[in-house]
């Protein structure tokens, strides 16, 4: 069994994440004329990337039980 992931960055991925939705905060805070709608979409489609990246990386380097496999 071969993991793809390293469960090390996980707290870079998820700070990056928190840093994004701030930017969305700090955008959204703008009168609707201003606000720059492609980065709030780039800003949405990379956080939802990132969360299925670490929900992975989670499930992947979980403990297991090592007769039946299932998470401890």
């Amino acid at each position: 069994m071969s993991k793809k992931s390293i469960p090390n960055f996980l707290d870079v991925f998820e700070k990056r994440v928190d840093a994004a939705r701030q930017r969305i905060k700090e955008e959204l805070d703008k009168e609707k004329p201003q606000r720059d709608r492609k980065l709030l979409k780039h800003l949405l489609h990379d956080i939802k990337d990132i969360r299925k990246a670490i929900k992975s990386a989670r499930e992947e380097h979980a403990s297991r039980c090592p007769h039946c496999g299932k998470v401890l």
